[in-house]
């Protein structure tokens, strides 16, 4: 790469380092005004099915010692549900309303402070580096962990790229059906491929081919994490890493949207074509490199395999289909509800089944299935725009 390119990249990443950082600590701070909305959203799907309002009804006139309240001449009836019912749907929906329009203020402020996801993920790329450049100068151990906690980094930020209409991807066991050529791919755990539908093809249809180059692209990103991760984490070849790795930030760069370009958006678009070509090339010759590990024991192996058995059994929890997952949430309410109650009656005998234990019931887990869909189709929408073109 020539240097006048070089310096093209090092000048936009010192432009951004700031904000990269900035981006950084903003996506770790936890958001404390969205448990406020899910917690809205519970208390107005309660008061829709009468939970609150039944709840007040029973517990206010005994607190307050008085089953009528008389506001300027006017009585108020407090054991009253229909008083109860639409004073609690209003005010839980304008709490509702506040708490959301609060969080989607905070997010646009964060948006606008914040690098894209496209600026994000080039500044991942040419952080590590930067890191590397610095290691090498002064020996300084953490500059080697910054430049792998970036790599880390990078590596959860590719596939959006590289798949940008889903965020579903193989489990280890998936992977290994497509054999040991891609067994090795995007190690350590989890072990995933890019396009599961290309290798499903290629298995099964043996006439089912794609272009050299972009076969040659495929296979160079599938084996990107095999040869670079562990030789990064070892610090070995740092020269051959630093090549291919700004071969990959320049193709990032050219996928930034809107970026100042000194060469017109069409001699940018060939820029990053004639990196990324570049970047295959040199991850096509570094030759495969194995660390050191230590044996898997049984042990550990016995929790890995606990692990992809739950993630399995959890799975309808987070379905793409909205009905599934109601479905899923509303039985596991459904069942816990219900044992519990058990439990109660056992331990009080006495105990009567009223309205409100059969509203708890019913409406319950209603409410739950609704808020637990609610919250996952809310973060997927979150994902999916996080993902913008580029």
């Amino acid at each position: 790469m020539s240097p006048a390119k070089l310096q093209l990249l090092q000048e936009y990443f010192k432009s951004v380092e700031h904000t990269f950082h900035e981006t950084l600590k903003g996506q770790r701070r936890p958001n404390f005004v969205t448990p406020l909305v899910i917690g809205s959203f519970c208390l107005f799907v309660s008061s829709i099915l009468s939970l609150l309002p039944s709840a007040l009804a029973e517990s206010i006139p005994g607190l307050v010692k008085s089953k009528v309240l008389i506001i300027r001449g006017f009585s108020v009836p407090l054991t009253s549900l229909w008083f109860w019912w639409p004073v609690c749907a209003a005010a839980t929906l304008g709490l509702l309303i506040i708490t959301i329009k609060w969080d989607d203020t905070r997010d646009k402020a964060n948006k606008k402070k914040w690098l894209s996801e496209p600026q994000m993920r080039f500044a991942c790329c040419y952080s590590i580096i930067d890191e590397i450049s610095k290691y090498r100068t002064n020996g300084i151990q953490r500059h080697a962990d910054e430049a792998f906690k970036n790599w880390t980094r990078l590596r959860t930020r590719l596939p959006q790229m590289l798949r940008p209409f889903s965020t579903m991807y193989p489990s280890p066991s998936e992977t290994r059906r497509f054999g040991s050529r891609h067994d090795d791919a995007w190690t350590k755990e989890p072990k995933f491929i890019f396009y599961p539908e290309i290798e499903l093809l290629r298995a099964q249809f043996p006439w089912f081919r794609l272009d050299p180059r972009t076969d040659a692209v495929i296979e160079a990103f599938y084996t990107i994490p095999a040869k670079i991760q562990d030789r990064l984490r070892e610090k070995k070849d740092l020269d051959l890493l630093s090549a291919c790795l700004t071969e990959l930030s320049a193709y990032l760069y050219s996928r930034i949207p809107d970026v100042p370009s000194r060469h017109g958006n069409e001699s940018l678009a060939e820029y990053g074509d004639q990196c990324l070509q570049s970047l295959v090339e040199r991850i096509r010759d570094l030759p495969p490199y194995i660390s050191e590990t230590k044996p898997t024991t049984n042990h550990v192996q016995f929790w890995k395999n606990a692990v992809w058995t739950l993630s399995k059994m959890t799975a309808p929890f987070a379905h793409s289909n909205i009905f599934l997952c109601f479905l899923a949430w509303w039985a596991l309410t459904l069942l816990l509800t219900l044992g519990a109650l058990k439990t109660v009656l056992h331990f009080l005998p006495g105990l009567t089944i009223d309205s409100v234990i059969v509203s708890l019931i019913v409406g319950g887990p209603l409410a739950c299935a609704v808020s637990a869909v609610a919250i996952s189709r809310a973060r997927r929408r979150d994902e999916s725009a996080s993902k913008e073109p580029g």
